[in-house]
């Protein structure tokens, strides 16, 4: 019961990780956008 819990815990703290990750990522790669979007808005 004890090593099933414990792995259940570090399976969710790893999921948690990955969609942070992912947030992060898209979130840089929507930065990126808006600011090219400004420049070519701008020309």
């Amino acid at each position: 019961m004890n090593l099933t819990r414990k792995f259940g815990l570090n399976a969710i703290k790893t999921t948690e990780h990955i969609v942070l990750a992912l947030i992060a990522v898209a979130t840089v790669i929507a930065i990126g956008q808006e600011i090219k979007h400004i420049f070519d808005a701008g020309r």
